[in-house]
């Protein structure tokens, strides 16, 4: 029905402003135009953006999901032969799920989500909170045996680890009898859990569940790995769910939330214990700040008596991979990175080969990461593996036989910095090989054997192609699928475009993408919206053609008539350390001038931008960055929405703000605050932040209402009950986002539309 809905308002789709005026008619088209190009509803116009393949162990065939017009296939390829055909019968499947799952099961939209594919080729899927081995007939359909979490059960089937009261236990699988590991937990003090995640509440589930343990257990199954988190007198936030799916009093939810600069933080420690005697062998560190939610990463070298994982200190100024033993507790610093400033995130940072007793290490070198190997026993330097002003991202899979290294880089080929291609390198040295050169950006995944590798490549204004591959040589082998873009073209979709200009220092070239409304009129002149978002560790402007319309909201909101503009300034991710340290203690101020600067020069190139109709739009630290951009340039930009901002970073999560900001607090802490500067509010803010904010706490946002009103600013402000993070999940806040741009920019009065829920994903 809402398909329906949305594609019959297009067809009757009139050009706006043709007289000069917004009817109140042509808005009602472009507000059911934007709805349609929501990311949400993108798979509802579309198929083959991208292709995410679940390979078999032995890497002969693979399995997918394929997205087309409402409906999810799921079919099984053929390596050899290229043959494709359904993975299993989705007749049977839905039968066999109807009576499990509390809602109607659709056999066109089988809530499955793929995991893995068994040696036999049955699929392992979850659906419904429930593990499912799915033969490929499809005519017995099982919940897995016990339904065990994969990780708490021993290699040799014969044990599980869980946790109840924060006590560690196993139980055997043979005769069902339990052995208590610990006795001493407590609420505050507990066992092989992390620190949940704050949306368990939301979703109305225990904070810390009895279940499968978080352990990590060595090959041989003598043995298994985990840690305790000390929580005692760590600080916690509350959220209020004023309404609750029971009841009319409000809920309260208290979880652990270390914020910046708190003296007092969870801790943890890792551990060893022997099964099934229970011997225990603490190992002997510093404990481990944890700054977030989550716990201890853990993983057992291949002799089953050392147990590896990393650690950061508060402000990341250095990163360590720490290696203890199970006999005796003794530990050792493998690996660290340090830096005077922090250690830039970087993810898949290090990972150690064992069968070459060598780890494979990403770490700074020339003010670029880099990838290095490194001597598993003595911690020295063999050789920079890859060099150069260019910059590795991660290792995607390693020939143990060959000794070769497949890895992700960018900044070497192509015409901007940020597009990825896969490489190869052979550990010994020698020429890095690129295996993916055409000009567009690679997202890729290898085979488990490493023989092949499916290749999507795209650009944000480019529709996905994706292939097939050889990895040794990158020769394309198969044609496997072509983006079709036909239902969004037919209700007006254009492709958004990547752009190059220079930032504001007149030198350093930066990047960006723009998307226009539907059948733009060159002549006219729109208004113009600055989606911003300046966090370090990211890059807001999407290269992948899949990103660039599932990833964003942009085009939608282009639909109403705007321009909307993405830059990645100075001071974010993605290249070298010279480009990221301007954000260093400069959160609030860094990146706004490059934005103004690029929508300057794109003015220039496309005189229908109006530039005395600018807004900004950002969402969590880019809900900051909006605020921030109407307190410091009013002159620049007029109207802002700022959704689930940190708007005060003392007010936010301990780790991400301590690395950008500098640990311990300082005076940069005043000076980068939106709080401070809130009474230079001058153009049209609104406000907005989920109840039930899991990441950032709903008491960010009205901080920042209390200083403006403290400075008696009018301002809109939108709390949505009972929504958490990801506002843009809320089709009512969407449109209130639309109608505040629409009334302030355009001029216009809003049509009083409804967006429709989303589909189901």
């Amino acid at each position: 029905m809402h398909h329906s809905r949305t594609a019959a308002s297009f067809l009757a789709y009139l050009a706006m402003f043709a007289t000069g005026t917004v009817l109140a008619d042509d808005l009602r088209e472009a507000y059911a135009r934007a709805e349609a190009l929501l990311p949400q509803n993108v798979p509802l116009h579309s198929s083959d953006l991208a292709m995410r393949p679940i390979w078999s162990e032995s890497g002969d065939f693979f399995a997918y999901i394929r997205a087309s017009e409402g409906r999810r296939d799921f079919f099984r390829v053929q390596v050899s032969s290229g043959q494709r055909g359904p993975l299993f019968d989705r007749g049977a499947v839905a039968g066999a799920l109807a009576a499990a799952c509390p809602d109607r099961v659709d056999p066109e939209r089988l809530p499955l989500t793929l995991e893995r594919l068994a040696g036999n080729g049955d699929s392992i899927a979850r659906a419904c909170g429930q593990l499912w081995r799915i033969p490929r007939d499809g005519s017995a359909i099982a919940i897995d045996a016990g339904n065990e979490d994969d990780a708490a059960r021993s290699p040799d089937g014969q044990w599980d680890a869980r946790v109840r009261g924060g006590n560690l236990f196993l139980k055997s699988r043979a005769d069902g009898r339990e052995i208590a590991l610990t006795a001493d937990g407590t609420p505050e003090s507990f066992y092989a859990r992390p620190v949940p995640d704050a949306s368990v509440l939301r979703l109305n589930r225990p904070y810390f569940p009895d279940g499968p343990a978080d352990v990590v257990w060595s090959r041989d199954s003598r043995r298994l790995a985990t840690y305790r988190i000390d929580a005692s007198g760590a600080g916690k936030l509350t959220l209020v769910q004023s309404v609750p799916p029971e009841g009319k009093r409000p809920r309260t939810l208290d979880y652990y939330y270390p914020l910046t600069g708190d003296e007092r933080v969870p801790q943890a420690r890792a551990m060893t214990f022997e099964v099934p005697s229970g011997r225990r062998v603490d190992l002997a560190h510093e404990p481990v700040p944890i700054l977030y939610y989550g716990g201890l990463g853990l993983q057992w070298r291949d002799d089953n008596l050392r147990v590896l994982f990393e650690t950061t200190d508060r402000g990341r100024k250095s990163v360590s991979v720490i290696e203890g033993s199970a006999l005796d507790g003794r530990t050792r610093v493998a690996l660290r990175e340090q830096s005077g400033t922090f250690v830039a995130l970087q993810w898949d940072k290090w990972q150690l080969v064992d069968g070459w007793n060598q780890y494979l290490w990403i770490a700074e070198r020339d003010g670029r990461p880099q990838l290095q190997l490194v001597d598993a026993t003595s911690g020295k330097l063999l050789r920079v593996l890859v060099d150069g002003a260019w910059s590795t991202l991660s290792v995607k899979h390693v020939d143990r036989k060959r000794g070769t290294v497949f890895f992700v880089g960018t900044g070497r080929d192509g015409p901007e910095p940020y597009l990825r291609r896969l490489y190869s390198v052979d550990r010994n040295g020698g020429p890095v090989r690129a295996l993916t050169t055409e000009p567009v950006d690679h997202d890729v995944s290898l085979a488990p054997d490493g023989r092949h590798f499916i290749d999507n490549l795209s650009r944000a204004d480019l529709p996905t192609r994706t292939v097939l591959r050889d990895a040794r040589s990158g020769r394309v082998l198969r044609e496997l699928a072509t983006a079709n873009i036909d239902g969004l073209e037919r209700i007006g979709f254009s492709l958004p475009e990547p752009f190059e200009v220079l930032a504001a220092d007149g030198e350093t070239p930066i990047y960006g993408v723009i998307y226009r409304p539907a059948r733009l009129d060159p002549a006219r002149r729109y208004p113009v919206i600055d989606n911003i978002y300046t966090g370090p560790h990211y890059t807001m402007a999407p290269k992948s053609f899949e990103r660039a319309l599932t990833g964003r909201t942009a085009n939608a909101l282009a639909q109403l008539g705007f321009v909307v503009v993405l830059v990645d300034g100075r001071g974010t991710a993605g290249r070298s350390r010279a480009f990221i340290e301007p954000a260093y203690e400069h959160l609030g101020s860094v990146g706004l001038d490059d934005h103004e600067a690029a929508i300057r020069a794109l003015a220039r190139r496309y005189p229908y931008m109006d530039l005395s109709r600018v807004g900004v739009y950002g969402f969590s630290a880019g809900g900051f960055d909006a605020a921030r951009a109407l307190f410091h340039k009013p002159d620049f930009y007029k109207v802002g929405v700022a959704a689930s901002g940190n708007h005060d970073h003392r007010s936010d999560k301990a780790w991400w703000n301590e690395i950008w900001m500098g640990f311990p607090l300082g005076p940069q802490y005043d000076r980068e605050s939106n709080l401070t500067w809130a009474g230079k509010l001058q153009g049209k803010l609104m406000l907005a932040h989920g109840e039930l904010d899991e990441n950032v706490n709903p008491m960010a946002t009205l901080q920042l209402v209390d200083a403006l009103i403290d400075a008696n600013k009018d301002f809109d402000l939108l709390i949505v009950p009972g929504a958490g993070h990801f506002l843009d999940e809320s089709p009512y806040f969407l449109r209130r986002q639309w109608d505040f741009f629409v009334r302030n920019l355009l001029g216009a009065e809003p049509p009083g539309y409804a967006i429709a829920p989303f589909p189901p994903q």
